[in-house]
């Protein structure tokens, strides 16, 4: 670096932190702040962070006093296209820290003049991928999506210059390859270069599937049939060949963002426009599942965007859904199926389908409307969808499932018991400040204003919605320190008492660790901002990977990452006049959404831009000398959701570099701890000056609490981090312990078979389903869709199904536990061919007492009677059947029928509470066959037979009779010689 650059940088450094010490003390509307001016660099530099090599980007000066005095200069290595323009472009040709500066003529005393730093670095990956799905159809024309249901999807994929890229392509609403991006992505193509396309984040169950890649000459694209889960947003991560090049440069792997329509079909007919209530601030509302939709309250209209404010359209009703409804819109909230309306302080629920507007019984005077912070999985069927409150109610507004459009409210009561604890008496007021839904934990966090003998404190209360149990936060907050309402929003973490809330001035934290505090500016021990400033917090937005940042009124920017309890002052992103406010994409991009003005209260002009995060935090980090402690750290590229059933196994894995004359140590912090068993194994290596470890984490479900089921985050990181190692933070897996979405038991049975339409069930073969004895006999209607074709069995051979266990379609394992088989008409005429002491039974085993499979429960009182308990009795054991199977086991059903072609619909119920969560069930049907068939006697043989019978019958009754005399005779005629003798 030249004696020039040390200097300029030397100079910015110092200009940067006078200003800000002195903003941060005594700064008012007099005093002059830094000048506003931005870059703007294409998006790979911006998604990489740094500029790269020879890239050009763009400089734009925003202060309108004295533009026509800028002169920019930059250190050597870069050059300035135009130097004296408001807006030019910049190339810098080395690698290095660079600072780019506009200065101004002494005569200009509107603003003080500051640099700032850029790192560019020699970048190869010139080239991107760009994708978009041309055949894409609204999940919601399916009224009830279910979750685990597929869709195929044809995705055309190009290679894609940034700074060479066509304005629908910058604008990500390109279908087609631009002229340029055509002929490139073909030069790619002659070069052997195939895309490869994996899903982002995939659940365990559920991963995208490429069936098909063919590319397209005439628009010079590849075309990509995928089937893919439905989604709303999807992240995707596309590859290819890492040696192929053009003009000496790469394709870097990009992740690309796949959106689906939010509303079903457009509104049809008239419509009547919402309007934002009048004296309400103006502010963004995004659907916490889908980034891309939001909507803008500001002045007087309701603003719906689903592209992220590239394009909108003001929110409309059906007329008939309007009649005698006010528009004036309060608050709005986003859940999975509906959106939330608050109307004249009650709340209305709008379908996505656009078909209803349902008045939420229960909910008059509210004032707020709130939905989750974060998105979870629609697989984890979570009822609660989201709070209402005013001052002195809360109510959770919850369906009895997805596909249940019914929406009710339940009042959450506030507890005295736990004001008492933290030693308030009964004689209280209690005012509800705000309120925030934790996602993965169905957690409430409430901040309340507590007032007793006319002193005030701000206490955290938190309500555990599955348990339904209160705690309170070990901290409270004097009401002589706040500054205005109070707002809270949870983090993204491992902990579910991790939380930020704010007041106009000052920004706190909550973490897992039970530590609080309020944030300071790095470099500073003050707080934000002073109570004579006339600046205040506008907004606090959370990135899902943890980016913290802080818009001020002045437009005026702060940052921070979960974890960290400082902040790093940035400079600001518009003109302190211009109306502002943040938005977050789900790939952490951040966008600046500007409303320029208002057109007689029915239209509201506004642009946005992406500001460019990574490079403006790099820059600062640089000059205030922030570097991560660790070199690297490496870990799996976790799922969205990991499903875990009982016997199911996870493994992750991180590996930590760092110096070796530092103590630094890989922690793991769950949730919930007691609903899993990790096992840590730990392997170190040494380098010269370096030290390694490598942590698996083996995961499964809890064997203590086998019954009990629940929703973790986990979490893996260093236990020392700082800004610098923003680009390597924790990884952060969320884990669902309990029954799987979609997992199911099937029978094997024949694909094809000859159809029948009815059967009929002898009289003596069935009982009734009260228990008693049938008087004629029964006729079933066969149902197909239930038990589809019947398994073949033959009368004298026993009988056991095979048992196979699903996700969703997909095979996961042959069933080897205990199941029993219950006849879904009653038959009797079945048993089984083990008897209890054959099974190896001590006692008897309870015996099924329903016939009713929806009746059964997993239970292992089964397995009581291998237990000895008192004398064996094998008499006993003997006579009694053994009803449970198993595929390993002795057990099996023989059949008693007396006819040929029996059939018979059982039900497979798992009994073996320590194989799964689920309740697995399959039906299946049995047809036995091979009896002998029943001879039918014509009445000529019959009574031919009869006859016969009663003739010998009564031939041998005489000759018994004649010889029996006989006999007598002759034993008279001994005793009569007996006595002469």
């Amino acid at each position: 670096m030249t004696v020039k650059a040390v200097f300029v940088l030397f100079v910015r450094v110092a200009v940067l932190m006078g200003l800000h010490m002195l903003c941060l003390g005594e700064c008012d509307d007099t005093t002059m702040m830094p000048c506003v001016w931005r870059i703007v660099a294409s998006k790979s530099d911006v998604e990489a962070g740094f500029i790269g090599t020879n890239t050009p980007f763009q400089v734009f000066y925003l202060d309108t006093a004295c533009a026509q005095e800028v002169q920019w200069e930059a250190t050597d290595g870069c050059t300035v296209k135009n130097q004296s323009s408001p807006s030019t472009i910049v190339t810098c040709c080395y690698p290095g820290y660079h600072t780019i500066t506009p200065t101004m003529q002494q005569s200009c005393n509107q603003c003080v003049s500051v640099g700032k730093t850029v790192a560019v670095r020699n970048n190869p990956l010139c080239y991107r991928w760009y994708a978009v799905s041309v055949n894409q159809a609204p999940i919601w024309h399916d009224r009830d999506p279910r979750p685990g249901q597929w869709t195929i999807e044809t995705l055309r994929v190009w290679v894609i210059d940034w700074t060479e890229a066509g304005d629908e392509e910058q604008n990500n609403t390109a279908t087609t390859p631009s002229q340029y991006s055509a002929v490139f992505t073909r030069k790619f193509h002659d070069n052997g270069q195939r895309p490869t396309v994996q899903q982002v984040h995939a659940t365990n169950q559920q991963q995208l599937q490429v069936d098909n890649v063919t590319f397209n000459e005439d628009w010079g694209c590849w075309e990509v049939l995928v089937r893919i889960p439905v989604y709303s947003e999807l992240e995707l991560k596309i590859m290819g060949s890492p040696d192929r090049t053009v003009f000496a440069c790469f394709i870097g792997d990009t992740t690309v963002l796949l959106t689906n329509n939010w509303l079903s079909v457009a509104i049809q007919g008239q419509t009547a426009q919402l309007h934002h209530f009048a004296g309400y601030p103006t502010r963004v509302v995004q659907d916490p599942c889908a980034s891309h939709v939001a909507i803008l309250l500001s002045q007087n209209l309701l603003l719906l965007t689903e592209d992220g404010f590239l394009t909108s359209r003001n929110l409309t009703l059906p007329l008939h859904l309007a009649q005698n409804l006010s528009l004036e819109v309060q608050s709005v909230a986003f859940t999975p199926t509906h959106l939330l309306l608050l109307i004249d302080s009650n709340v209305y629920g709008l379908h996505r389908t656009m078909e209803n507007l349902t008045l939420i019984a229960g909910l008059t005077g509210q004032s707020v409307v709130k939905g989750r912070d974060w998105c979870i999985p629609p697989t984890l069927h979570r009822s609660h969808l989201a709070v209402s409150f005013n001052t002195s109610s809360l109510f959770l507004i919850s369906t009895m499932s997805l596909n249940d459009h019914h929406l009710f409210s339940q009042e959450i009561t506030l507890p005295l018991s736990v004001f008492q604890l933290l030693g308030f008496m009964t004689d209280l007021t209690i005012e509800i400040h705000d309120v925030a839904l934790d996602s993965f934990s169905d957690t409430l966090g409430i901040a309340v204003m507590v007032t007793q003998n006319s002193r005030s404190s701000l206490v955290f209360l938190q309500y555990d919605i599955t348990l339904t149990s209160w705690t309170h936060k070990p901290f409270w907050l004097d009401a002589r320190n706040i500054n205005g309402s109070v707002s809270m929003q949870f983090t993204s973490g491992a902990g579910k008492a991790s939380f930020l809330f704010w007041d106009y001035k000052r920004l706190y934290f909550s973490d897992i660790n039970g530590q609080y505090g309020a944030f300071t500016i790095r470099g500073s021990d003050s707080t934000m901002l002073t109570t004579s400033s006339s600046d205040f917090i506008k907004q606090v937005s959370i990135s899902p990977s943890g980016d913290i940042v802080v818009l001020l009124s002045s437009n005026r920017l702060h940052y921070s990452i979960v974890g960290q309890a400082t902040l790093i002052d940035l400079s600001a992103i518009e003109l302190p006049a211009t109306l502002t406010n943040l938005i977050f994409d789900q790939l952490g991009n951040l966008f600046i959404v500007i409303v320029d003005s208002e057109n007689n209260n029915s239209s509201i002009l506004y642009r946005r831009w992406q500001y460019p995060l990574n490079i403006e935090v790099a820059g600062m980090l640089h000059d205030l000398q922030i570097y991560c402690p660790f070199r690297r750290f490496q870990h799996t590229d976790p799922a969205s959701m990991y499903y875990l059933d009982i016997g199911d196994v996870v493994e992750l894995w991180a590996c930590l570099t760092y110096p070796s004359d530092d103590d630094i140590r890989l922690q793991v912090v769950s949730s919930s701890p007691g609903l899993l068993d990790i096992l840590e194994e730990d392997l170190g290596a040494y380098h010269p000056g370096w030290l390694a470890v490598n942590k698996t984490l083996t995961i499964k479900s809890s064997l203590k609490l086998s019954s009990f089921t629940g929703d973790v985050v986990l979490e893996v990181g260093p236990d020392q981090e700082d800004f610098g190692c923003k680009e390597q933070g924790s990884m952060v897996a969320h884990l669902s312990v309990g029954c799987p979405p979609g997992r199911h038991i099937r029978v094997r049975k024949p694909d094809t078979c000859l159809h029948f339409s009815n059967y009929t069930i002898p009289r003596n073969a069935y009982l009734e389903f009260d228990g008693s004895a049938p008087q004629d006999i029964k006729v079933v209607d066969y149902d197909w869709s239930a038990f589809t074709c019947p398994i073949i069995a033959h009368y004298q051979q026993p009988f056991r199904p095979f048992l196979d266990l699903f996700d969703h379609d997909e095979y996961v394992a042959e069933v080897n536990t205990n199941y029993v088989v219950t006849e879904e008409q009653g038959r009797t005429d079945f048993s089984y061919n083990t008897s209890m002491l054959q099974a190896g039974c001590h006692t008897l085993a309870p015996t099924l007492i329903t016939n009713r499979s929806e009746e059964i429960i997993a239970t292992d009182s089964y397995l009581d009677c291998f237990i000895l308990n008192g004398t064996k009795d094998s008499a006993a054991l003997h006579r009694q059947r053994y009803s449970v199977l198993n595929r390993t086991g002795v057990a099996s059903v023989i059949w008693n029928a007396e006819r040929n072609n029996s059939i018979y619909q059982f039900t497979a119920t798992v009994v073996d509470p320590r194989y799964s969560f689920c309740r697995l069930q399959a039906k299946f049907a049995v047809l036995v066959y091979g009896h002998p068939a029943e001879e039918q006697l014509k009445p000529v043989t019959q009574v031919s037979l009869g006859t016969f019978a009663l003739v010998t019958f009564a031939l041998l009754l005489t000759s018994y009779l004649y010889f029996r005399k006989g006999h007598i005779k002759k034993l008279e005629q001994q005793l009569i010689d007996y006595d002469t003798d």
